[in-house]
């Protein structure tokens, strides 16, 4: 999951969720490995086609067919978030702060949480 102060996140919010951070990427501890072990690949693509479709989250499509003007390699992604001033939080569980924040007034994406660990009943 990720989250990031918007326009309307109260300083409440910011301090409690977010610290010194400028966005968060959380992830369980069972995924770690994997982030760590993972290659990304950035596509720069031509913004002109393009349209926001969940400001919130930061979706954006384009409904017409775009080459990439460029595609940047991402060797080591825990670097690339430092770099991008994101702060990554490795988690037992990340129910409890994904409830937190979608409550909260911050910006955010869980489009993944099927991939984390099952709700508990308690």
């Amino acid at each position: 999951m990720t989250f990031y102060a918007g326009p309307h996140t109260t300083s409440a919010d910011k301090e409690r969720f977010l610290g010194a951070s400028a966005a968060v990427v959380a992830v369980e501890q069972d995924w770690l490995k994997r982030v760590q072990s993972s290659r990304l690949y950035c596509y720069h693509l031509p913004p002109q086609t393009f349209e926001c479709v969940d400001e919130c989250a930061g979706y954006f499509v384009s409904r017409e067919s775009v080459l990439p003007a460029r595609i940047e390699v991402l060797e080591d992604p825990v670097v690339e978030l430092q770099r991008r001033e994101a702060e990554l939080r490795v988690l037992s569980n990340l129910w409890p702060l994904r409830d937190g924040v979608v409550a909260s007034s911050l910006q955010f994406s869980i489009i993944r949480m099927w991939n984390a660990r099952p709700r508990s009943a308690a």
